[in-house]
């Protein structure tokens, strides 16, 4: 479902996001980090759905990017929290007011499957925090590492 979209202003706008933000991620991640974030993020994003139609029995269609984009934005958001270069004008508080209007948005639009935002967010934000551990310890190792 990451790959089919419902009209062309959908794949527009996934297009758009992906173009600007998914170009930031990919300079902070490198190009192999970020295409796994973005795929585990779109996978995420549609079991938390599966999961959600399970629990609820309510069942919605799903197609779109909207899982990995908010992975990508998950990802930011850790960025963000852990101070790396790629962020620095960007404050956490901003990043989370973006995402909760969005969140918020999504949940009010019964055309969304807002699980699959959430899935794509929560994994999006776990292999942002693994990142930037990562990376941490490496720039402690080195000597060079700022709080």
């Amino acid at each position: 479902s990451m790959f089919l979209h419902m009209d062309i202003e959908h794949i527009f706008s996934n297009m758009v996001i992906l173009l600007f933000l998914g170009g930031l991620v990919e300079k902070e991640m490198g190009a192999i980090r970020y295409i796994a974030l973005y795929m585990l993020s779109g996978i995420s994003g549609v079991l938390f759905t599966f999961i959600s139609e399970y629990i609820t029995g309510e069942y919605v269609y799903i197609a779109g990017a909207s899982g990995g984009v908010f992975g990508l934005l998950g990802a930011w958001f850790a960025f963000a929290l852990f101070k790396r270069p790629v962020t620095r004008l960007i404050k956490a508080g901003a990043v989370a007011v973006v995402l909760i209007f969005m969140i918020v948005q999504g949940f009010r639009d019964t055309s969304i499957a807002s699980y699959a935002h959430l899935g794509g967010l929560f994994a999006g934000f776990i292999g942002g925090v693994i990142y930037c551990l990562i990376c941490i310890k490496k720039d402690r190792n080195r000597g060079i590492y700022e709080d």
